[in-house]
């Protein structure tokens, strides 16, 4: 293998890496964010709209 050659496939690792790192960042702040009650808002809740959609 060439020097070069090792050299980019270090370089593409250490991207993988990266994109892994960022997703699960991601991830985690999904989990963690507040979860909101559509009822504070006087807005429907799924299952309301659901029932609203089969009625019709």
């Amino acid at each position: 293998m060439t020097l070069l050659q090792k050299a980019l496939q270090e370089k593409q690792q250490q991207t993988e890496t990266q994109r892994r790192q960022n997703v699960l960042k991601v991830l985690e702040e999904s989990r963690n964010r507040r979860r909101l009650n559509p009822a504070d808002f006087g807005l429907p809740d799924s299952t309301e709209m659901i029932r609203e959609d089969r009625d019709r």
